[in-house]
C-alpha cells in the first residue's frame, strides 16, 4: 500500500513512540492531533485508512496493524483480488469480517463488486456497519450480525479480550472476556435468503470454526464453485 509522506511519518512515529512510552501516550489530545487520529466516545480510533474513513479498536490485532503500520494482511487482500480478476460483477462473502478492513478495501478496489459481510461479535459488527456506511458502500454491501455454522438457531459465542480471536471455538491463546448468545445460520441459507444466483469468493476467518462454515455451505460450493 502506498502512503502520503505525512501518513508515512505519522505511522512510523506511532510505532516508535509506542516502543518508548507505551499505549497511554495515545490517549493524549495532543498525540491525537499530531499523529492524525482521534479517539471517539467509545475509545475507538477514528481516522483515515486507505483513503477511507474508518473506526476500529486499538486493542485488537487488526486495529494495531492498521494504527501502527497502516496496513493489514496485504498478501491476503491481494490474493483475493487476484481470484476475482476477469470476473464481471463478482459476488463475495466475507465470513468473520471483523471491522471490515478487507471488506471496504475490496469494495473500493472493485466498483462492480457485491459483498456479504458477516460478523458475529456484536461490538465488532457495529464497527463493521459503521465503516461500510461511512464510505457509502451500503448499496453494494450487506452486513449480517450473526455466526455462520452448520445449522440454524442460536449459539454461544465467545468474546475474547482481543476481538480478532472471538469465536464459536474456545481459544486458549487469548483471555476470554465473556460469552453471548448470537443467531447462527448456514451459508446455504444466507445465500438463498439474499437471492444470489452466483458466488465467486468465500473468505473465512472465524478462528477455528472454519469447518463449521464449510459444513453449512455444501450446496453453495457444489452449485457455484467459488474460490475459498
Amino acid at each position: 500500500m502506498s502512503f502520503s509522506p505525512l501518513d508515512f511519518i505519522r505511522r512510523r512515529s506511532r510505532k516508535y513512540l509506542r516502543r518508548g512510552f507505551g499505549d497511554a501516550l495515545f490517549q493524549w489530545k495532543v498525540s491525537q492531533y499530531l499523529l492524525g487520529y482521534r479517539l471517539d466516545e467509545a475509545g475507538c480510533v477514528a481516522e483515515r485508512f486507505a483513503g477511507m474513513d474508518v473506526r476500529y479498536r486499538f486493542d485488537s490485532l487488526p486495529g494495531r496493524c492498521v494504527f501502527l503500520g497502516g496496513e493489514y494482511e496485504e498478501d491476503d487482500f491481494g490474493f483475493c483480488l487476484d481470484c476475482l480478476r476477469g470476473i464481471e460483477t463478482p459476488v463475495v462473502v466475507d465470513a468473520g469480517a471483523n471491522a471490515g478492513f478487507h471488506t471496504i478495501r475490496w469494495l473500493k478496489s472493485r466498483g462492480d463488486l457485491r459483498l456479504l459481510a458477516v460478523e458475529a461479535n456484536p461490538e465488532t459488527a457495529a464497527l463493521l456497519r459503521h465503516n461500510v456506511l461511512a464510505n457509502n458502500f451500503e448499496p453494494r454491501c450487506q452486513v449480517y450480525e450473526l455466526a455462520l455454522g452448520d445449522r440454524e438457531g442460536e449459539v454461544e459465542f465467545i468474546l475474547s479480550a482481543d476481538d480478532a480471536f472471538s469465536s464459536l471455538i474456545p481459544n486458549a491463546r487469548v483471555a476470554e472476556k465473556r460469552r453471548v448468545t448470537v443467531p447462527m445460520k448456514t451459508l446455504d441459507q444466507l445465500i438463498q435468503e439474499a437471492q444470489l444466483v452466483r458466488l465467486d469468493l468465500i473468505k473465512i476467518d472465524v478462528e477455528g470454526a472454519e469447518l463449521l462454515v464449510l459444513s453449512g455451505a455444501k450446496n453453495v460450493i457444489s452449485t457455484f464453485r467459488p474460490h475459498i
